[in-house]
């Protein structure tokens, strides 16, 4: 019948005892956090399945299950200390190589499930330092005596009698010689959140050996428990940023937490952003939560700390709560453009930062949403939006619409190359502002002419302003007709997060030895973040490094099934950018021809036989677009490698041309560069028929262009070739 599970004593009974061992395991050595409850329920099954139960003589449900006996020496005393190993790919020379944290269970894959005290979360690893306090004797209620272990539990508690013994490093892969305990230093994982390696069973690797008497197991100095505690405490500042709010009031830097916190709400209130109301039949309230991130100056310094509320929207449905969600952004071309063009006008420059600027868009639909974390008045009632909040599908495109609208008012332009680009030009005033969500670049001829845009801009929004010199990371140091940008302290935090700050350089990103074999080398086979790597690279190759973006390509390829020559392919990257770390881009003024280089490698990829298309715009003396990506097909000759790469730069160059028209009045004809004379006489005419009749019509897009005179293909050498894969 339903609702009666006493009906099933069986599965009750079962249901507890593991209830009744695990409230047991969260307060036997110290009160556990009751939202681990589900790590506790599984630990409690993982020691019952493995320990003898009444009405089975002598067998554990484990040895019944698979056939052979379980092994217990891995077990630890849940909720006592421990510190867990930090892989090198995750640490610099002088940071500490554990993290302090509390067991809470077994992993499958052969190691350990702890709480981060640090980072407040789950973690796995293998390599462990337990400091466990030998349990106090509780007497029994019914006896004068402590109740006896059973045999099955005999083993278990050898493992509790002694500190040394507990202090022992453990792995579980390992016939190790006892006298002789290591922590191992270079075995990694792939993120800080996951740093065990895959196997099986423990039961199935652990070898039984004969314990000796621990009295005389001394390890060495250098191995010790104070050791790894001196090393787990370099770290003086916690920066760790809450995950919730109950995280944030309970850390180190709760006064400055609940200080933006404060800081948000009012703002919320300022805005009117909701109003408290009973909910109506038929509606659901959204849930929301606290978001919490400190924000860093570029020379590594505190700028704030930050509190955002959000609702989580991932609970909104479609035709309901919301319909249209797209939201554009700048383009980091065109901020580079942008640049660019100021340059060569000795335009003047500054950013703004519009605050919580989410709340001044306006909704279409009716929202409600409940009393935020920390600040419900216990009225019951729910908050109906006024305005949008971050968290809503629906948000980033009401505050663009609504930013949008406000510059349209006073009398800018919207790009039709980039909606994201507002122009004003007459014969006196000529502004710029690229929007980046909430982050604004302005470049202006005239300074009065800044300012009056910035006081009309504070009338509406509440907005910070400072010098264009740190934009969505990107360095910026203007002079008299000229503009440098790089993005070295990324560069640097990059290089100190995957532990190469101190690598030897290298003068060339990538070595091209054509199709090579992964090396076999079993101590290779640990695991490393190549995907967290590559996408730090990205972001660096996208933003003011076109000389890695073949490199970063290559490495791209494959994020999947990464081998240990992927990894060290990667790393000499970072060993490149080490001794280029000054390497920029600098726009100046006495250029202003817009020119494009293209090139393709025939078949340079070896897995599948494609080519891989180069393309470099120029601008102001530098490049302002760049790509590097696998051509879609296979081609068969380099002519038709080279026309396929030529339109991939005339469809950028003609856009980059539509985008300055739109900045500057610039009406000019592109030069695109390419080297190879057959594809040039391709573009022009349709010659070589039988050779190049399977060649899809899309790649002769350049053909059109050359012949309507939109743009002009010339001949350049392959060493002046600037796109050269």
């Amino acid at each position: 019948m339903p609702y009666t599970p006493e009906q099933n004593g069986c599965c009750e009974q079962e249901h507890r005892t593991i209830v009744e061992a695990s409230r047991t395991l969260m307060h036997a050595h110290g009160d556990l956090p009751k939202g681990l409850w589900a790590e506790i329920i599984n630990t409690a099954a993982y020691i019952i399945n493995r320990t003898g139960v009444s009405g089975i003589e002598g067998k554990s449900p484990y040895e019944l299950w698979v056939g052979r006996k379980p092994s217990i020496k891995n077990l630890r005393i849940i909720g006592c200390t421990c510190y867990a190993h930090i892989p090198k790919q995750f640490r610099g020379k002088m940071s500490k190589k554990a993290v302090k944290g509390i067991l809470i269970g077994y992993d499958e894959n052969d190691g350990y499930r702890i709480w981060s005290l640090d980072k407040l979360k789950l973690i796995r690893s293998r390599d462990v330092i337990f400091d466990e306090e030998p349990l106090k004797q509780v007497e029994h209620l019914n006896s004068d005596k402590p109740e006896e272990p059973d045999e099955s539990c005999v083993d278990f508690r050898r493992f509790l009698e002694k500190k040394d013994e507990t202090n022992e490093h453990l792995d579980p892969n390992k016939n190790e010689n006892p006298d002789t305990p290591s922590i191992t230093e270079d075995e990694g994982g792939p993120s800080n959140e996951n740093v065990s390696d895959d196997g099986g069973n423990v039961e199935d690797e652990i070898p039984d050996r004969v314990l000796r008497d621990r009295e005389t197991l001394r390890p060495p100095e250098r191995y010790g428990f104070d050791a790894l505690v001196m090393s787990a405490e370099t770290d003086v500042l916690n920066l760790e940023e809450p995950k919730n709010y109950r995280e944030a009031i309970n850390s180190e830097n709760k006064v400055n937490w609940e200080k933006a916190m404060q800081s948000e709400i009012d703002s919320l209130h300022e805005n009117k952003t909701w109003t408290l109301a009973n909910l109506p039949d038929g509606k659901k309230a959204i849930s929301t939560k606290w978001v919490y991130k400190v924000k860093m100056n570029p020379d590594g310094t505190i700028d704030k700390f930050k509190a955002r509320l959000v609702v989580q929207g991932f609970s909104q449905r479609l035709g309901i709560d919301y319909e249209q969600t797209f939201s554009p952004v700048a383009k980091a071309s065109t901020v580079r453009t942008l640049l660019s063009v100021a340059a060569s006008k000795n335009m003047k420059l500054m950013q703004f930062d519009v605050s919580t600027a989410f709340l001044y868009g306006y909704l279409e639909e009716e929202i409600y949403i409940k009393q935020p974390e920390g600040f419900d008045d216990g009225s019951n009632k729910v908050c109906k939006l006024n305005r949008s909040l971050y968290g809503l599908k629906q948000a980033p495109r009401c505050w663009n619409q609504r930013f949008a609208a406000f510059l349209l008012k006073i009398g800018f332009k919207q790009s039709n190359a980039d909606t994201c680009l507002f122009l004003k030009k007459t014969e006196s005033t000529h502004i710029m502002i690229a929007l980046y969500v909430d982050d604004g670049l302005v470049a202006s001829i005239r300074e009065e002419d800044l300012e009056i845009f910035i006081r009309d801009l504070k009338k509406e929004f509440k907005i910070t302003t400072k010098p264009a010199s740190y934009y969505l990371g990107f360095e910026s140091h203007q002079q008299e007709g000229r503009i440098t940008l790089n993005q070295k302290a990324y560069l640097k935090k990059l290089l100190e997060r995957f532990g190469m700050e101190n690598c030897r350089p290298s003068p060339t990103p990538m070595i091209q030895t054509g199709e090579e074999k992964d090396i076999e080398d079993p101590a290779k086979k640990e695991k490393f973040p190549y995907r967290q790597a590559v996408g730090g690279l990205m972001y660096l190759m996208v933003g003011t490094r076109p000389d890695i973006a073949y490199a970063v390509g290559v490495a791209s390829r494959t994020l999947e099934n990464p081998t240990w020559n992927n990894w060290v392919q990667v790393k000499r990257i970072f060993r490149y950018l080490k001794g280029t770390s000054q390497l920029g881009l600098l726009y100046k003024s006495g250029n202003n021809s817009l020119v494009c280089y293209s090139d393709a490698d025939h078949g340079g990829d070896h897995s599948t036989g494609r080519s891989t298309t180069g393309v470099v715009a120029m601008f102001s003396n530098a490049a302002i677009s760049w790509l590097s990506q696998r051509q879609t097909s296979v081609s068969i000759s380099t002519t038709e490698a080279e026309i396929v790469a030529a339109s991939e730069g005339a469809k950028e160059v003609i856009w980059l041309k539509r985008l300055l028209l739109d900045m500057e009045n610039l009406d000019c004809r592109p030069t695109l560069h390419v080297d190879n004379e057959a594809a040039i006489k391709l573009s022009k005419n349709p010659e070589f028929h039988r050779r190049t009749k399977h060649i899809h019509i899309r790649h002769f897009f350049v053909r059109e262009q050359v012949t309507s005179g939109e743009l002009v293909i010339e001949q350049v050498d392959t060493e002046n070739q600037l796109a050269d894969c």
